[in-house]
């Protein structure tokens, strides 16, 4: 379905495409400066010792790094009991009214035992 909108946006890029065509270059001319241009990569991969050189370094590297996780850290002063420790929030957990979340309640019993008022005396 094509509405004016449509067809007045599909006439601005058409004018937007033409006014561009004498500035883009040709597709061929693209595609064959891209291929003089070799990347970096490929002309690295074409020399051997390039790579033994990197391979060189990356294992360098590699055992210069592990070499230093493996150094000895010194004892702790003093040694920690994990059961002395205690959490820095665990006052946020008691909560009001916590005691009867620990109980279980019994149907047909009443919590409150209700006893009789005592008669005011009359005077």
């Amino acid at each position: 379905m094509n509405s004016p909108e449509e067809s007045r946006l599909r006439e601005y890029f058409g004018n937007l495409r033409d006014a561009d065509q004498p500035d883009a270059p040709p597709f061929s001319g693209t595609i064959a400066s891209a291929e003089r241009r070799k990347p970096a990569a490929i002309q690295i991969v074409r020399n051997p010792w390039a790579i033994a050189a990197v391979a060189t370094v990356l294992c360098g590297g590699t055992f210069s790094m592990l070499r230093l996780r493996t150094t000895a850290q010194p004892p702790l002063t003093e040694p920690l009991a994990i059961s002395a420790w205690t959490s820095p929030t665990a006052f946020l957990l008691d909560t009001p009214g916590r005691k009867f979340l620990g109980e279980t309640p019994s149907i047909g019993v009443p919590k409150l035992l209700l006893t009789p008022a005592e008669k005011e005396q009359s005077k």
